[in-house]
């Protein structure tokens, strides 16, 4: 049978050489440490790179989210204003109707009303643009995640 000889290989980290004790020949080791060098650095740039995309992504999923929010609040501060606009206008017919007793009268070109309800075509107006802006979102996402099941 023919004898193994061991094999001793030390790695020498100021030059870069390998020594083997059983041929007693140097082999370089540089080659290989810049590939690996090389290859570290190309997963350190892919994670960077990933890491980017991600910040990207989460910037313009909170941005997105706070453009929601402020029109969120936009939408029930209207609402809550059509409201207050609607009970004026009630208090304002009702107390016309009190005052006059069977000879009031009231039309749309009487000046309180016409303001009133002036008033309450442009919040009816904003208010349809914040839903619509809702509308379009959700229909956006419902897209999105569409895409993603892809």
């Amino acid at each position: 049978m023919a004898e193994e000889e061991e094999k001793e290989t030390t790695f020498d980290y100021t030059t870069g050489t390998t020594e083997s004790s059983e041929s007693g020949s140097k082999s370089s080791a540089k080659t290989t440490a810049e590939e690996i060098g090389k290859t570290i650095l190309e997963y350190i740039d892919k994670g960077v790179e990933a890491g980017k995309k991600g910040l990207k992504t989460a910037g313009v999923a909170i941005s997105d989210f706070g453009d929601k929010s402020v029109k969120s609040i936009e939408l029930q501060q209207l609402k809550m204003k059509k409201n207050k606009a609607l009970a004026q206008l009630g208090k304002y017919v009702w107390e016309t109707l009190k005052a006059g007793g069977e000879n009031a009268a009231l039309n749309s070109s009487d000046e309180k009303i016409k303001y009133y309800m002036e008033g309450l075509a442009k919040l009816q107006e904003n208010i349809e643009k914040h839903e619509k802006f809702f509308e379009e979102a959700k229909a956006k996402n419902k897209a999105s995640k569409e895409e993603a099941k892809d």
